[in-house]
């Protein structure tokens, strides 16, 4: 039988309860009781920060990314990051031609395109949507010649 979670629960509370009647005649028990239950509490924690932080790789050949908000802060620093790790960025600007806008392009690769958003401005939005829509039917398009070749060969 293997134990589950609600056993070990079970037996380190019985544990700790039996410290703690223990400790009414020993404040070094008592100690050890409190030491016990926080250095179990803190393996809890740890434990559950692991599988919380648990990384999945997502293979970025072939996947695009829109980000708005690129001209400074976190979009921008998104921008970068996704760019280097091979992802195509559209990243959404307010001033294309500012200063945010000329680092990203100096700094990124030739997979990152600038465009034009204002989030606010519906039309905006809708015309960055079909700038991407176009430019991704182009890449699906070669994606589609690439598999026809690769069938034919095989």
């Amino acid at each position: 039988m293997t134990m589950t979670w609600y056993h070990m629960v079970g037996a380190w509370v019985l544990a700790w309860v039996a410290l703690v009647v223990m400790s009414q005649r020993n404040w070094a028990v008592s100690w050890l009781a409190l030491g016990l239950m926080a250095a179990h509490i803190a393996d809890w924690a740890m434990k559950a920060a692991k599988n919380a932080m648990r990384r999945t790789y997502i293979d970025p050949a072939g996947k695009a990314v829109f980000i708005t908000g690129c001209d400074t802060g976190f979009g921008h620093l998104l921008a970068l990051t996704l760019d280097k790790m091979g992802f195509k960025v559209y990243a959404g600007c307010l001033v294309p031609e500012g200063d945010g806008a000329r680092s990203l392009l100096q700094e990124a690769s030739s997979k990152l395109k600038v465009l034009r958003v204002d989030v606010t401005k519906d039309d905006e939005v809708r015309a960055a949507y079909k700038t991407i829509e176009h430019d991704m039917a182009d890449d699906l398009g070669t994606w589609r010649e690439r598999q026809k070749c690769a069938r034919a060969e095989g």
